[in-house]
């Protein structure tokens, strides 16, 4: 049987994609345009139509750009008769753009999202290839099964943001890195530097590749790269029995250096990010935003942080340095202007934070602990029992590995100077250098950028950590190595299982998988105790509260919309329900109330009188229903 899946592996992975696509495209049918979408969709078709970058500078445009391809070829509207596209107004030109164009609202959404979902293919093969390689076939189509169930994943790969992207990008600049190390020749050396580029270009969070990648760089030079280069991935052996013994190498005749490398990386980049902005050379001061940036005593004003005090010189047109810096501003066009703003844009934002919901608490800086949360209640039990299982045995195999101070050949260090360290630490020194550099790709990576989350004041939902799961996928590749000795088919059974209840929760969801919290936090129902916004209520069910309100016959109801889409263009008539202090003054208030979960938990707590009822529906779990009789009775 294994056999047979080996050899028809392909059929099984374009199998899993299409059933993947086929999820996508019919869930995403169902449900209405998200908050985020609007501005991002109006941005990508006016980046290509017109090269004017002036909308929702704070994202890159790459994956926006994409989003509006499909588009071009439609005849829609000119955006010279949006008058907020005009003013740079995205909110409202987003809103203009689908609800006042040519073409309906469906179909222009239905096909924006579309290269999302191409993307989500994309990165599918990339996890089957690379996981492929490292544990063989059953182990990347482990990976993918994974992959193409996670309910975040579907939920994110269906929508016109840069989630998804970001997850793509920093998962194949590390894929085309590992390629890289295996044979560091030229043509692989600008297949790197052109998708770290593309990563740039998907989001402001792919800064940290910058980092990852040099620290990479380091540890293979510390492991005498790139004299004997890896071409296999670790073999095939039992996970808690040791490391592998050893490494198959090859001499790369002329090999490109960390130095080539990185000379060539930085200059692709440079080009590629600053051709996809039109190569725009902008002065900063004919930025309308940039003058009002300048004034008369900023740096004497009270700041809570020193280094905010020295920023301020620089605007502060009473010192020299704010002089100075005002006039390069007048003069001095800077490249790629609207890049620079945006990460700068970005940086604000983060510094100021943004008002965060979680576990019935507000805060406008966030928690330190909102993602380890977030991951927690929003991530499938079975995934996160198979990490932690996945963590125990690499823990266990490099106990063994240090245990036994097994060293590779190849690895061998100089003792001079170590041998006063003591044996211990020259274990434990050999232990880290003998470490294939692969393996602190796909550990160090998902590690350091969810430790990095964790420092953000953005704590805006899961969706901000969708680039550590590909890797955690990844990792869950390994269990195909494991020797199950006299119990195999017990292990394997409970394996099947497991799987199989993986696979049932993620169907059971469908199509709601942006509101999916898994069974240990009791589902998708009582999520909106943990977390809120694009957790569980992003503003997608109005397509289904109108299938509700058809289907009961209600005609015209009271509705709270958390949300940027218009519910008229859905056929909702409506209007507001009363307010805690409008409804004092109606005593014999009665209708049919719907209203978004994420408004009716809101800071302000305005609607908080409807607690008082219970729902007798849900729309997709972010949209609750009531039947209001008289609030005066209770």
């Amino acid at each position: 049987m294994l056999d047979l899946i080996k050899k028809r592996a392909w059929f099984i992975v374009i199998g899993l994609l299409i059933l993947m696509f086929t999820l996508e495209i019919s869930s995403a049918v169902k449900q209405s345009q998200i908050i985020d979408e609007s501005p991002h969709i109006v941005a990508g078709y006016s980046y290509l139509k017109t090269g004017d970058f002036r909308l929702n500078p704070e994202h890159p445009p790459l994956i926006k750009m994409l989003s509006g391809l499909p588009l071009q070829f439609m005849k829609l509207r000119p955006l010279s008769e949006n008058t907020s596209w005009l003013t740079g107004e995205q909110w409202s030109a987003g809103r203009i753009f689908l609800y006042e164009n040519t073409v309906d609202h469906f179909w222009l959404l239905f096909w924006a999202r579309l290269p999302i979902m191409l993307l989500s293919i994309l990165l599918g093969l990339i996890i089957f290839k690379w996981t492929k390689s490292l544990f063989g076939v059953l182990g990347g189509l482990i990976a993918l099964l994974f992959y193409v169930f996670d309910p975040t994943t579907l939920a994110h790969s269906r929508w016109i943001t840069t989630d998804l992207g970001i997850a793509l990008f920093i998962f194949a600049t590390l894929y085309f890195l590992y390629r890289f190390f295996q044979k560091p020749t030229l043509g692989r050396t600008f297949a790197f530097a052109f998708v770290f580029a593309l990563a740039l270009l998907a989001k402001f969070s792919a800064v940290i590749l910058i980092p990852l990648t040099l620290l990479y760089l380091i540890i293979a030079k510390w492991q005498g790269w790139p004299c004997t280069v890896l071409v296999h991935g670790w073999p095939r052996t039992d996970m808690v029995q040791g490391w592998p013994k050893n490494q198959i190498t090859q001499q790369i005749p002329k090999p490109v250096g960390a130095g080539k490398f990185i000379l060539i990386t930085i200059i692709v980049s440079i080009i590629t990010v600053w051709g996809v902005y039109g190569f725009e050379l902008k002065k900063p001061y004919s930025d309308p935003e940039i003058p009002a940036a300048f004034a008369p005593g900023k740096s004497q004003q009270h700041f809570d942080k020193a280094w905010l005090t020295f920023v301020n010189k620089f605007t502060d047109t009473d010192t020299a340095e704010g002089r100075l810096t005002e006039k390069l501003a007048k003069t001095i066009p800077i490249p790629a202007y609207t890049y620079i703003k945006g990460f700068a844009t970005l940086a604000n934002h983060n510094y100021w934070g943004h008002t965060a919901f979680l576990m019935g608490k507000y805060s406008a800086v966030g928690w330190w602990y909102y993602f380890i949360v977030a991951f927690l209640v929003k991530t499938p039990l079975v995934t996160i029992l198979f990490l932690l299982v996945t963590i125990g045995l690499i823990g266990i195999r490099a106990w063994s590995r240090l245990k036994k101070g097994w060293i590779q050949p190849n690895q061998l260090v100089a003792t001079k100077g170590l041998n006063m360290i003591g044996g211990f630490f020259k274990k434990l020194f050999n232990f880290f250098r003998g470490i294939p550099v692969y393996w602190y790709m796909v550990i160090l990576t998902p590690t350091l950028y969810f430790i990095w989350t964790l420092s953000s004041k953005l704590n805006l939902g899961v969706r901000h950590l969708l680039p550590i799961y590909p890797f955690i996928f990844l990792l869950f590749g390994a269990f195909t190595t494991i020797r199950l000795g006299r119990r195999a088919k017990l292990w394997r059974g409970l394996f099947i299982v497991l799987i199989i209840l993986y696979i049932a929760s993620s169907i059971m969801i469908y199509p709601n998988y942006l509101s999916y919290f898994n069974e240990a936090v009791g589902g998708p129902s009582q999520g909106h105790k943990y977390l809120l916004d694009s957790n569980i209520d992003w503003g997608q069910d109005l397509i289904g509260l109108k299938k509700y309100v058809d289907e009961h016959q209600l005609g015209k109801i009271y509705f709270h919309y958390f949300g940027t889409a218009d519910p008229t263009a859905y056929g909702i008539i409506h209007e507001s329900p009363p307010t805690n202090e409008q409804i004092r003054q109606l005593p014999n208030f009665k209708g049919t109330v719907a209203i978004s979960v994420s408004g009716l938990y809101s800071e302000t707590r305005e609607f908080s009188w409807l607690l008082k009822y219970e729902p007798i529906d849900r729309i997709g779990y972010s949209i609750w229903i009531y039947d209001i009789e008289c609030p005066c009775s209770n």
